[in-house]
């Protein structure tokens, strides 16, 4: 009897998925206990936690070690020999992660108890499901609420994330009227190869997560915030509520500032483009494509000097549709016009 408990026992470990978490950490020592904490409290703990330092000094790992003992699992803590910065902080962490599921993990915020719980559920009851997000509560550095959530302010919400569920909601994605965070992110392990071949236009992960899971129609949202997002002035990026960011893919640094956002995305682009070589008959290829062409104009016309790009926009007048379906309309048209041309080659001189 008791040889057939064990083996039974042994069976549903087998066949429950290993939770892996995986947390990138920079001068994190202020935040960091609150997050781990939180992260021991889940109703289904993780296996294991990576944690992944770029700090130089030891205050990050001495709260770490503080805390070891309250969990259970393996806790790995890795001190990077030089800064990886956060992207391949968590593309090494990924990597180095034994789990069926992967979490990425802040450093700053709180998690509600049952994250894990459902986040991991959506992925192991879904097939055809890769990567799996929620929403986030909005808090103040002490936590306080701001009575706001992440995604709020998104124009047609409900039927924006229910085509992302049944794998047709690329183009919001791509064009950013929806914009979700890693700390809300977590993937199959079988994810990692596509997750790894992150381009290096890409300046975040969770970009790069969002659009290849778009693109290939294996993003699953579950619509509730299940992560308390701490703002504060330490934030790595300072996201604002969905309302606020309306702008065509406003997570490209300050987009409308300068110039030079258009050259970010146009290469950006060019480099999404060239991974979809793999998947020939995706059927968000042409949309892409067709994004990357735009974008790739309007960096061509931002080299030029004022006067010459007011004769390129008359003189391409059939082209001037393109604001309209790929950008922001007739501010797009102003914009481009009035910024000072050339931006990325006077950024490289004064680098020199």
């Amino acid at each position: 009897m008791i040889s057939s408990v064990t083996k039974f026992m042994k069976v549903i470990l087998i066949m429950t998925p290993k939770i892996s978490v995986v947390l990138a950490a920079y001068h994190g020592e202020k935040y960091i206990g609150e997050q781990l904490e939180s992260i021991f409290r889940q109703t289904r703990l993780p296996d294991e936690i990576l944690i992944g330092d770029d700090s130089r000094n030891d205050a990050t790992h001495q709260v770490v070690e503080s805390l070891r003992d309250q969990y259970p699992g393996t806790l790995r803590y890795i001190r990077n020999p030089e800064r990886l910065g956060f992207v391949k902080n968590f593309v090494h962490l990924a990597q180095e992660a034994e789990g069926d599921i992967i979490f990425f993990s802040d450093q700053d915020d709180v998690w509600h108890p049952e994250k894990i719980e459902i986040l991991s559920g959506i992925l192991e009851n879904d097939p055809a499901s890769r990567v799996a997000v929620c929403n986030s509560e909005m808090v103040d550095a002490e936590l306080n609420p701001l009575h706001e959530t992440l995604l709020d302010g998104i124009s047609d919400f409900q039927t924006k994330m229910k085509r992302i569920n049944e794998g047709k909601g690329f183009f919001p994605l791509l064009n950013q009227s929806i914009g979700f965070s890693g700390h809300n992110m977590a993937m199959k392990r079988s994810y990692l190869p596509v997750f790894t071949r992150i381009p290096e236009s890409y300046r975040a992960h969770d970009l790069w997560l969002e659009h290849s899971a778009g693109l290939l129609g294996v993003l699953r949202y579950v619509d509730r915030p299940l992560t308390k997002y701490r703002m504060h002035a330490q934030n790595t990026s300072t996201p604002c509520v969905q309302k606020i960011k309306k702008n065509l893919l406003h997570r490209f640094h300050e987009i409308w500032k300068t110039s030079d956002d258009v050259f970010y995305i146009a290469d950006l682009l060019r480099d999404f483009v060239r991974f979809t070589e793999s998947y020939p008959e995706n059927p968000n290829r042409k949309l892409l494509i067709q994004y990357s062409r735009y974008f790739s104009w309007r960096a061509e016309l931002l080299k030029k000097p004022r006067w010459k790009r007011l004769f390129m926009l008359v003189s391409a007048l059939p082209r001037l549709g393109d604001h309209y379906r790929y950008g922001f309309g007739t501010r797009s048209m102003v914009r481009d016009f009035i910024v000072k041309a050339d931006a990325p080659r006077e950024k490289e001189q004064q680098a020199k």
